[in-house]
């Protein structure tokens, strides 16, 4: 096929993009450099840094503010070896490396897009955003966004707790509605209200302290899930379950730690919150 990959589970992200037979199209930086030398400047990251106009240089010439970021400028194999985040000034010396350079660093979100063009023509294109790895400038692991953005957007987190916890919403509701007697809306009717005013006027009122309490009790639920959450957060939607994790697996106790236990009071409030209503309007807690 045109589109040269090494790793075959790679394929199905070229396998049904049309492209004429006699392009050869590399994926490997070393295929690239060898098909492509014209545009082999483009490996060159010291070089691209500047063109970029940031602030930053070789190793040996020593930046002017820090935190920086350090990485070679050229490398094929693993392109981010050796690489990490240069604090401080003693940071910086006790890192030299030849053959290395340092830029400042940069926040937000970190997009990398592929795409082949045939004659001026996008023929085929793919985005990936990073997941950071800790607060050093690395990444974690890459979303591949094939098509749809909805995986790993906050959107699919609301769409799927919906479902997971739906249930438990509509049997507190249920709870709430059975308690209204239904001479209530009677009365009302005779009274001359229509269904809209009734029920905006009479039933819903009445249905407050059982909503309340169905949000507080779904949503101590949905914080302390995990597993779904772990399978659909991306970068622009890390809720506090995976921000614990991550601080887990990264390492980081001292802010795992901090974050714990804010989050803990915080659910405390929450707890005692929905006791509160619960028992005051007596509505099953369990």
């Amino acid at each position: 096929m045109p589109v040269c990959e090494a790793d075959p589970w790679r394929v199905q992200y070229f396998e049904t993009i049309p492209c004429p037979a006699d392009v050869m199209i590399p994926t490997e930086d070393c295929d690239a450099w060898n098909w492509n030398p014209r545009a082999n400047w483009i490996y060159d990251k010291l070089q691209v840094a500047l063109s970029q106009g940031l602030h930053c240089g070789p190793h040996g010439v020593v930046p002017e503010r820090f935190p920086v970021f350090s990485k070679p400028i050229v490398n094929l194999k693993g392109m981010g070896v050796a690489s990490g985040a240069l604090i401080s000034l003693a940071d910086y010396e006790s890192h030299y490396t030849p053959g290395h350079f340092w830029t400042e660093m940069l926040t937000g979100e970190h997009v990398s897009t592929d795409c082949a063009i045939v004659k001026g023509e996008m023929r085929w294109w793919r985005h990936t955003t990073g997941n950071p790895f800790g607060p050093n400038g690395l990444f974690d692991y890459w979303i591949v966004h094939a098509g749809s953005r909805l995986y790993g957007s906050l959107l699919s987190l609301v769409v799927v707790s919906i479902v997971a916890y739906i249930p438990y919403g509509l049997r507190y509701a249920q709870l709430g509605v059975i308690q209204i007697h239904p001479e209530l809306e009677e009365a009302a009717a005779i009274a001359g209200a229509r269904q809209p005013r009734t029920f905006i006027r009479v039933v819903l009122p009445l249905l407050i302290p059982a909503l309340i309490s169905c949000w507080l009790f779904v949503f101590l639920l949905a914080v302390r899930a995990v597993s779904l959450m772990l399978l659909l957060a991306g970068p622009d939607s890390q809720v506090v379950a995976v921000t614990l994790f991550d601080f887990w697996n990264n390492g980081q106790v001292g802010e795992l730690a901090a974050l714990g236990c804010v989050w803990t009071a915080i659910m405390t409030v929450f707890c005692v919150a929905f006791l509160v209503v619960a028992r005051r309007y007596q509505l099953p807690i369990g």
